[in-house]
């Protein structure tokens, strides 16, 4: 009659585990992979979006880009939302904000990077909706009604080197009624990109952005 090692199978049930657990870590995805403030470069945008559910007017998504060289200073508005630019440090430091919010907020995470569709195709939910997206993938959270002063106040202070993205920033959160104190001389940025919807240059900024970040 044959027997059996027990230290065989000690072995075997050990590899097995190891096995096992390196599978499952692989299966879970970073959670905080996207909104890790040093993964940020070129290819990132965040985009926030809140249609109140007693709102008559429709508030047009803002959407923030990191702005290299050939990027406009101006903010546009465009079929998907207000474009502001802004540089990479401001970028790593709303990543840095959301990752605060990480516990607290439900984030759906991908790999995929699922850039932004036109404004007319967003569904509004009554939650403020908050979209990460780069060449890393994404990440989705919705914020509640009552939060979503809290997080616009906590927005502003990162742009106050930026009174155009500021101003666009605090005029959005007014919108419902977070009563931001807008500085009176930042009114000519209302003028000045209002006018703005050069569709033709930005209708397909994120297909250009994700093949010219893929180049380098």
């Amino acid at each position: 009659m044959k027997y059996s090692n027990p230290k065989c199978h000690h072995h075997n049930a050990l590899l097995i585990i190891a096995i096992c657990i390196i599978n499952l870590h692989a299966a879970i995805p970073k959670s905080n992979y996207i909104l890790n403030p040093h993964k940020v470069n070129l290819s990132y945008i965040a985009r926030i979006f809140y249609q109140p559910k007693n709102s008559n007017a429709f508030h047009a998504p803002l959407i923030y880009l990191v702005k290299y060289k050939n990027r406009t200073n101006k903010s546009p508005i465009t079929k998907y939302g207000r474009f502001l630019f802004i540089t990479k440090v401001q970028m790593k430091q709303v990543i840095s904000l959301l990752n605060q919010f990480e516990a607290t907020w439900a984030w759906r995470q991908s790999n995929i990077a699922q850039w932004p569709r036109p404004s007319k195709f967003i569904r509004a939910t009554g939650m403020m909706d908050i979209l990460v997206v780069s060449v890393n993938g994404t990440a989705r959270a919705d914020i509640a009604p009552d939060e979503v002063c809290y997080f616009m106040n906590s927005l502003y202070p990162i742009f106050k080197s930026n009174s155009r993205v500021l101003f666009w920033t605090q005029l959005y959160g007014n919108g419902f009624n977070c009563n931001a104190h807008i500085n009176k001389e930042y009114d000519r940025y209302f003028y000045h990109d209002s006018g703005l919807n050069d569709q033709a240059a930005y209708s397909d900024i994120f297909v250009r952005l994700n093949k010219n970040i893929n180049k380098k």
